[in-house]
């Protein structure tokens, strides 16, 4: 290489580089659409592998515990936290004297008939609701 110039021997020396980096990537690509293939045609033998290239260590054992009760611990605070935000306003609207729309167990209230309306409000200011009563626009 004594002879060779040096932005030729640099040229070679990029070339060679970018082969090793491309065939490195080619090779995890192929890895992966492999191991893609193999959990799509046996994935009961995938989940096996991985079990087995789990750490087993009694360390490993610890920590993956530890992580599941911080996780099962957060998500209790979190349901206690919206049970906590629920009981506040239900107070509230108790002293507001309103009625919730949608109770904690689930089920609606069942809607109360707006038939009648027009009645109570004669008394009132004005001489009742604006709009016809909806018996009077339904067609015959």
């Amino acid at each position: 290489m004594s002879r060779v110039s040096i932005s030729k021997s640099y040229a070679v020396l990029v070339g060679l580089e970018m082969y090793t980096r491309t065939r490195r990537k080619a090779r995890s690509v192929y890895q992966s659409a492999n191991k893609q293939k193999e959990k799509a045609l046996h994935p009961k033998a995938v989940a096996e592998e991985e079990e087995q290239k789990k750490d087993g260590s009694q360390s490993a054992g610890k920590e993956r515990r530890f992580l599941e009760k911080q996780k099962e611990e957060k998500a209790a605070q979190q349901d206690e936290a919206m049970r906590d935000e629920n009981v506040s306003v239900l107070k509230v609207l108790q002293k507001l004297r309103i009625q919730p729309q949608t109770p904690q167990h689930g089920t609606p209230h069942p809607k109360v008939p707006t038939e009648g309306r027009d009645d109570d409000m004669k008394g009132r200011r004005g001489s009742g609701s604006a709009t016809p009563p909806l018996s009077s626009l339904e067609p015959s």
